[in-house]
């Protein structure tokens, strides 16, 4: 598919009375391409944004809207089984603004691995964490493309953003079953694209590649120290931390209290930089 589209607005469909669907695609960043390869890093948190490309017609055979409702019905499952993905893997159609995707084009050295490996104990408690609550509404986008035959599509999307714990590769693709009709696209017997072909089936999919967290030892850090003062007035002496290569920030942080006698750390924003800040009276 070329990528000249056109968006023309969102929707808000409730209703309408469509019987099959003529376009069924996931893409990647809104890669043109079929089966385009994703890397992420398995911490949980960063996330691949997936996009949602559906055209659904009616019975004669004219362009509808898919509602709202059938639309937030679609979901990831595996390519090669068909099945709604479970242990390790995290579907969530919000964003996590805190983490960038990953810088997809660079070149991890041979070495990579073996320097960040796997960490057992964050492993475990990675596997645990929640899921995204979904509270607000999703907007539905509209745009028109045209196929790889010249024929103008008029595309129904929106976005699921999918993050990882386990270190095994995925092969994703979309589902949709509505009033006992289900669309999927992973028939791997016919030519891949959006397009529909003989019998309403589709062959969309995207790879993804986790990789191992970064781990950074203390030498990636810079650290001052100053004196300070508690909300009661008394006096600390406080330690600032920091990632020195700018490339990185600290981006969350656990925050105890009295987690030694007389002393504590937090996190705390500085100008739009994480800082942690290790405080004692000592």
């Amino acid at each position: 598919m070329e990528s000249n589209a056109r968006e023309t607005g969102n929707t808000d469909v409730n209703q309408s009375s469509w019987t099959s669907l003529s376009w069924f695609q996931v893409q990647y960043l809104q890669r043109p391409e079929d089966n385009t390869v994703a890397t992420v890093y398995r911490n949980g948190r960063q996330q691949v944004p997936i996009t949602i490309l559906v055209e659904a017609r009616n019975s004669d055979n004219e362009v509808v809207p898919l509602p709202n409702q059938d639309l937030l019905n679609i979901k990831l499952v595996n390519y090669n089984t068909g099945l709604p993905w479970s242990n390790g893997v995290t579907v969530s159609n919000t964003r996590n603004p805190n983490y960038d995707y990953f810088p997809e084009g660079s070149v991890l050295p041979e070495s990579y691995q073996a320097r960040h490996g796997d960490i057992a104990s964050d492993d475990k408690g990675l596997a645990n964490l929640p899921a995204v609550v979904h509270t607000k509404t999703i907007p539905f986008k509209t745009r028109e493309v045209i196929s790889p035959d010249g024929v103008a599509i008029q595309l129904q999307e929106f976005e699921l953003w999918l993050s990882v714990t386990t270190a095994e590769a995925l092969k994703v693709a979309a589902a949709l079953e509505s009033s006992g009709r289900v669309f999927h696209t992973h028939s791997s017997e016919v030519a891949a694209g959006g397009a529909v072909h003989d019998g309403g089936l589709f062959n969309s999919s995207i790879r993804i590649t986790p990789v191992a967290p970064r781990s950074f030892t203390s030498q990636y850090f810079t650290m001052t120290d100053h004196e300070g003062a508690s909300t009661s007035g008394i006096s600390v002496r406080m330690f600032d931390l920091w990632l020195t290569d700018t490339n990185f920030k600290i981006r969350e942080a656990f925050a105890y209290h009295q987690t030694w006698q007389g002393g504590w750390y937090f996190a705390r924003d500085r100008g739009g930089r994480f800082t942690l800040s290790l405080c004692s009276t000592e």
